[in-house]
């Protein structure tokens, strides 16, 4: 049976909206923020939520069943393993570049915000969603994995919300991605050393 998408993206729309209230509610009771809830950023990340969940991932797994047919421990591991390697990497810089991008910033700003958010995300990724797929991979057909992956999703759609949105702190070593007008893209890599500012390598 197939994949009923228009079901898919409108849940996973739906989700990530809750997702996003959810965010925007619990910071506002652990950060001290005021004011309305942002329905401007809940528009962002509902959107970001059915491209990806609704349209991207009933691909991604049909492609993994397509490729791994046979139900087994061994597969059943390799399934779990390639969607944090591949699937999981994808969608957190897809996330965290397409909500910038949808804020007005720059190609190069979404490029910055990937950098500096990424590794908090994806080691995020392997303590939750590994525990998930061997449940899902293992057990729920793939016609309505994609529905079961979204109820899964409202916690993670927070957490992602929270992750793009909110302030990072300072991390030991950054990469800044910045351009000049018209000229090409350098990396500089910027290590804080305590006590000594910043030592910065070009």
């Amino acid at each position: 049976s197939g994949i009923p998408k228009k079901t898919t993206v409108v849940q996973s729309v739906t989700i990530y909206t809750l997702g996003d209230i959810l965010a925007q509610t619990l910071e506002r009771r652990t950060r001290g923020k005021e004011g309305e809830l942002d329905g401007t950023r809940t528009a962002r990340t509902a959107f970001m939520g059915g491209a990806l969940i609704g349209g991207l991932l009933p691909f991604w797994y049909g492609l993994l069943d397509k490729a791994m047919p046979v139900k087994s421990i061994q597969t059943v591991g390799a399934k779990i393993v390639l969607d944090s390697l591949v699937w999981g990497a994808f969608s957190i810089s897809a996330f965290i570049a397409g909500t910038a991008v949808l804020e007005g910033k720059s190609v190069q700003q979404a490029k910055v915000e990937v950098a500096d958010r990424f590794v908090e995300g994806y080691i995020k990724e392997w303590q939750v969603w590994p525990i998930y797929n061997s449940f899902c991979f293992g057990v729920v057909p793939l016609a309505v994995r994609p529905l079961t992956t979204s109820f899964m999703a409202v916690g993670w759609s927070a957490y992602l919300s929270s992750l793009a949105y909110n302030e990072r702190p300072s991390s030991p070593v950054n990469a800044f991605i910045r351009t000049t007008s018209g000229r090409a893209i350098t990396l500089e890599v910027v290590a804080e050393v305590p006590h000594l500012g910043q030592l910065e390598t070009a």
